[in-house]
């Protein structure tokens, strides 16, 4: 993952977008309740028919109209208006929060998966530190049992010993899988890399046997090299 990501990913996630359009609705109703207070004037316009008998309904002294400006002054209406624009501030004031809320726990759940892949990267480093001296130590009981030395129960406590290790290792490492969606999803859908990801190269376990046993392909391997059928 690149180093110095932009915030303005943050801007994809959800519940950031929907605090966003919830503080800039509470801050529209906090203008209406605003010019509230100001007079307004209307053009309103009217016309149609009126007469007592039917024949004459048409006629030209039967044509009624209206036009002219309609002007509101509120001033009768000042405690009421006075109470909306306290409702809008309020209401403004609690969206404000709530969005910076968002931001603040978008930080924390981004923060807290960094924090958690840095702390299982060197827990992988050590596990597998464990599982190369656990390796070394079942070849030398091995070596001992070979050599007539040891007892086999020692090659079984070493063989023990590093299975346990290699276990270690694979749960780690599915431990920084998970916190890696974990922090595509606090970023609100990953990020664009940029530049390509170099994938270290693979060397072989010096203590591992070459026998036709231990060659063998696991389950494992057999699943994900398995060729799709045509």
């Amino acid at each position: 993952m690149p180093a110095g990501l932009p915030t303005d990913l943050l801007e994809r996630r959800p519940d950031i977008s929907q605090a966003e359009h919830l503080l800039v609705a509470a801050n529209a109703q906090l203008g209406i309740a605003k010019r509230a207070w100001f007079p307004s004037i209307k053009l309103i316009a009217s016309g149609g028919f009126l007469s007592g008998e039917v024949s004459s309904l048409f006629n030209s002294e039967s044509t009624k109209w209206n036009l002219g400006p309609a002007v509101n002054l509120p001033i009768f209406s000042g405690g009421k208006n006075k109470a909306n624009l306290e409702r809008a501030r309020a209401a403004h004031d609690e969206a404000l929060a709530l969005y910076r809320q968002s931001i603040l726990t978008a930080l924390g759940d981004v923060e807290n998966q960094f924090t958690a892949l840095n702390h299982l990267s060197e827990q992988s480093a050590a596990q597998n530190r464990m599982l190369n001296s656990a390796g070394k130590a079942a070849d030398l009981a091995q070596a001992r049992h070979d050599a007539g030395a040891g007892a086999y129960l020692e090659v079984i406590d070493a063989s023990r010993t590093s299975l346990t290790a290699r276990r270690g290792v694979h749960q780690v490492a599915g431990q920084r899988l998970v916190a890696t969606v974990a922090l595509i999803k606090a970023l609100g859908g990953g990020w664009h890399q940029s530049l390509p990801v170099v994938v270290p190269v693979q060397t072989a376990d010096p203590a591992a046997k070459s026998t036709p046993e231990t060659n063998k392909p696991g389950l494992l391997k057999r699943l994900f090299t398995r060729k799709p059928k045509t």
